[in-house]
């Protein structure tokens, strides 16, 4: 299962996101940014989500470090300003949400795309392997072929 770690130092923000994200299908969990770097360890997300602004800290900064532990996971720098990506690339973040976060945009922002397979049933393409990190094509897997894990139900 994908697992996305969200660091923010508002814990109501943190707990909404972690809802939203679980209904999408993802395991997370919610920490600060002083407890960041142990889940990371412990955790092994493939996504972290972090807020820019934190007491002590800032989540490009904070993405950046966990780049340094794990060049694979996916960073994702949320705010309530209007932020550009291209400002952050520098320090490793993939991806900028906007907060309060609309689940559309997130399932944007986490490159989601939402099909219907031949029986009609739902299921989400990605456009990088949610447990690698790695650049999918733009072809449909079942299988990541980098590191073999399940990305889609066709």
């Amino acid at each position: 299962m994908k697992k996305v770690l969200i660091v923010n130092d508002c814990r109501f923000e943190g707990i909404i996101m972690k809802d939203i994200i679980n209904k999408l299908g993802f395991n997370v969990k919610v920490t600060n940014e002083y407890g960041a770097l142990k889940e990371v360890k412990e955790f092994s997300p493939n996504i972290i989500i972090a807020n820019l602004i934190m007491k002590e800290t800032t989540g490009d900064e904070l993405i950046n470090k966990v780049k340094s532990l794990d060049s694979n996971i996916y960073g994702m720098l949320s705010s309530c300003n209007n932020i550009n990506k291209n400002d952050y690339k520098l320090k490793g973040v993939d991806e900028v949400i906007q907060t309060p976060v609309d689940i559309n945009l997130l399932k944007k922002a986490l490159k989601i795309k939402e099909t219907k397979n031949r029986e009609g049933s739902l299921h989400m393409e990605f456009s990088f392997c949610p447990f690698c990190g790695k650049k999918l094509e733009e072809v449909q897997y079942k299988f990541c072929p980098y590191c073999g894990s399940e990305i889609s139900k066709v």
